[in-house]
């Protein structure tokens, strides 16, 4: 007759070997997962975890990475810049805050914040000691994040003017570059314990819930945000701008995506800047960056018809 803890110790040897096996596969998952996701050497340098999980990434101070022979630079303020700026406003200086994503980053050459910038220094002002242009943009950034952005870093340097960038995906959810986009922010899932596997699965049922959600229509992230603009526009000393950039589309572009936010920067009474009106149906190739798939980001000589057009808004006032 067998003995029951014979059986009782065999059950138990099992249950162990399932675990052990459980434990190898997580273990081979979360491998593979740090493989997939690694950021490649490009974007390596200058980019990390937010402290804000909202936020979920953001630029690395004192970094640069180097693209298409281009070095781009994120000074010790997580700006992107080449200098340092001193946090309290130097007196009689007029200062722009510049926030976006990749469309008004650019990687590959001047973009219109360090464009803008060169115009302004070759005007003469009876008015302001001089002109900073403050570059906030990060790739991959939506509306939710560019709203922090303006919050916890933005304001503290008192601003007079803040050009906002919006391109026609910034209603989507929080994505990133390369591997961050993924994955959430570490601290997701406790700020002890962090996988890049269970993140990028918590992210993927993010993304589900979201799509499948009815936010596109009614776009209240948008709406939330240009509300939060037009109170930031009233309720301090900084004037608010809004740039409107649309998804261009072969010789000319696409204006049916601009369409709500349109009207909801109109129900908030927002300064805008149509930049797919301004265009007045002329033809964008020669504006574009290289690849034809993409839609999205101007070259340098698109930033600089964009600084041109900011510069020509702005000059009478300054």
């Amino acid at each position: 007759m067998a003995d029951p803890d014979d059986k009782s110790l065999s059950g138990s040897k099992q249950a162990l070997f399932l675990l052990l096996v459980l434990a190898a596969l997580v273990a081979s998952l979360e491998v593979a997962a740090r493989f997939m996701f690694h950021l490649p050497e490009i974007d390596r340098g200058i980019y990390q975890y937010a402290a804000d999980p909202d936020l979920v990434y953001e630029h690395k101070p004192s970094s640069a990475s180097t693209k298409d022979n281009n070095t781009y630079r994120i000074n010790a303020q997580g700006l992107h810049a080449d200098r340092e700026y001193a946090l309290s406003k130097p007196p009689g200086v007029f200062r722009i805050g510049i926030v976006g994503d990749s469309v008004a980053f650019l990687s590959s050459g001047k973009n219109y914040a360090r464009i803008l910038q060169e115009m302004l220094d070759a005007r003469k002002s009876a008015v302001h000691a001089g002109f900073e242009v403050l570059d906030f943009s990060v790739s991959g950034y939506n509306s939710a994040q560019e709203q922090i952005v303006i919050q916890d870093k933005v304001l503290a340097f008192d601003p007079d003017l803040v050009l906002v960038g919006y391109c026609v995906n910034d209603m989507t959810f929080t994505d990133g570059v390369k591997g961050l986009e993924r994955t959430r922010h570490p601290s997701s899932l406790g700020p002890m314990f962090h996988s890049s596997f269970l993140t990028m699965i918590q992210h993927r049922c993010y993304r589900f819930r979201f799509n499948w959600s009815k936010k596109y229509p009614g776009y209240p992230d948008v709406d939330a945000f240009f509300a939060y603009l037009k109170a930031l526009d009233q309720g301090t000393d900084a004037q608010v701008l809004l740039l409107l950039f649309p998804r261009f589309a072969g010789s000319g572009y696409e204006n049916h995506e601009l369409e709500e936010p349109l009207k909801l920067a109109k129900k908030h009474g927002l300064d805008v800047m149509d930049q797919h009106a301004l265009l007045g149906g002329a033809d964008t190739r020669p504006l574009k960056l290289a690849p034809p798939f993409d839609n999205y980001h101007l070259n340098e000589t698109g930033h600089r018809h964009v600084a041109q057009r900011i510069y020509d808004r702005i000059k009478d006032g300054l």
